[in-house]
């Protein structure tokens, strides 16, 4: 009798992915892993993508929402689907505009366990020599991942199997066992810091995170929210939910208010910047955010 190895959720959600969701199924269908599971959540897309991807795929599940309900409530319910089935020793959340190397599940299960959460390598969809790999250390005076190998060409040190201290969630896998401790994801942020959110809370309990470079994918950047470079909507989430999460994560000390003032610095020269460049819907999208985070409005926002 041959044993399967651990099963695998896959938690994928779309938000208008017309154009790649297609190329995305057709990827994962060529992973050669033998014991894996999609959730495929669509969270209220208007430009038609479930029905194209049905059109090319009719047997594939898709959970339809009649409204979008940001990323971090789409996780949510793949997490709550894989523990209540049962069906899961590992989640991986995983973006639908990205593709994959046939082995990439494989190798990332061999370096996961119980305790461990991994992260593959990433290279930019359209640019395949360069890097779109996010992990690195947290940088807690501004409240953001550095990752020094985004935007780079593969390097010596890039090709090292490495512990790291945060990893985004666009590609992770995470033991199934870690919301039991930790509880899911934060649905307050709606879209983005989700991600380190939630990693550096499991991080705060013991768990690790590996960097493992055997397993590769191709990443369409921010393609749901306009590609790469600025855009309102990013603008909007980035400021407001960042210091909600230090807040949430320093728990009020020293650390927040140090963090509050670079903040409130970077904030104004952004306003200053954006007002040069005649960018109004940029310099609303700022004072936006700040307005919601200082009155505690959260999840989905003014901008949508």
């Amino acid at each position: 009798m041959t044993l399967l190895p651990p099963r695998v959720g896959i938690v994928t959600i779309n938000y208008n992915g017309k154009g790649y969701l297609v190329d995305y199924i057709r990827s994962l269908r060529a992973v050669r892993y033998p014991n894996y599971e999609l959730f495929l959540l669509d969270n209220a897309s208007t430009d038609g993508s479930p029905d194209e991807l049905l059109s090319v795929y009719p047997d594939v599940p898709i959970v339809r929402l009649s409204q979008n309900m940001g990323v971090a409530a789409g996780n949510n319910l793949g997490i709550k689907y894989f523990r209540e089935q049962g069906k899961a020793d590992y989640i991986l959340f995983l973006n639908p505009d990205t593709v994959h190397k046939p082995e990439f599940l494989d190798a990332l299960v061999k370096y996961a366990n119980g305790r461990t959460m991994v992260a593959p390598r990433a290279y930019f969809f359209d640019t395949p020599s360069i890097l779109n790999t996010t992990v690195g250390d947290f940088n807690w005076w501004r409240g953001v991942m550095a990752a020094p190998y985004y935007n780079h060409p593969d390097s010596l040190q890039s090709c090292q199997v490495q512990e790291v201290e945060v990893a985004a969630t666009y590609a992770l896998l995470v033991p199934v066992g870690v919301f039991a401790e930790v509880g899911v994801m934060d649905e307050a942020y709606f879209l983005y810091c989700d991600d380190p959110d939630f990693v550096l809370r499991a991080r705060q309990v013991g768990y690790r995170i590996v960097y493992n470079p055997h397993s590769i994918i191709y990443h369409r950047e921010k393609a749901s929210t306009g590609g790469q470079g600025y855009s309102a909507i990013g603008l909007y989430y980035f400021y407001r939910n960042r210091p909600y999460m230090m807040r949430k994560l320093t728990r009020g000390e020293y650390r927040f208010f140090l963090f509050m003032l670079a903040y409130l610095i970077e904030w104004g020269m952004q306003c200053i910047r954006f007002s040069l460049m005649r960018r109004w819907d940029w310099v609303k999208a700022l004072t936006e955010a700040l307005k919601d985070f200082q009155c505690g409005r959260m999840g989905q926002g003014v901008l949508r």
